[in-house]
């Protein structure tokens, strides 16, 4: 049985659910409700490794954001 996150405020099963809050749904019930845009899977959230100070390594988001790539348009005419 899927867990799921409810994405709006519903009921389901006799039970009054707001935003944000995790429940367990049947496999059909989880399509559907899914499929309606009021809820969502729930995914588990990776944990990020912090830099410790005797640690080369780099923390996620401490680099500087790689610029876009220039879009290539059509060669302009001489």
């Amino acid at each position: 049985m899927p867990e799921l996150t409810a994405l709006k405020r519903f009921t389901y099963a006799g039970k009054a659910l707001v935003a944000g809050a995790g429940f367990v749904a049947s496999r059909q019930d989880a399509r559907v409700l899914v499929a309606v845009r009021n809820a969502r899977y729930a995914t588990v959230t990776p944990v990020i490794e912090q830099k410790s100070p005797d640690n080369d390594l780099a923390v996620a988001g401490d680099e500087a954001p790689t610029p876009a790539p220039k879009k290539m348009g059509r060669p302009k005419k001489a």
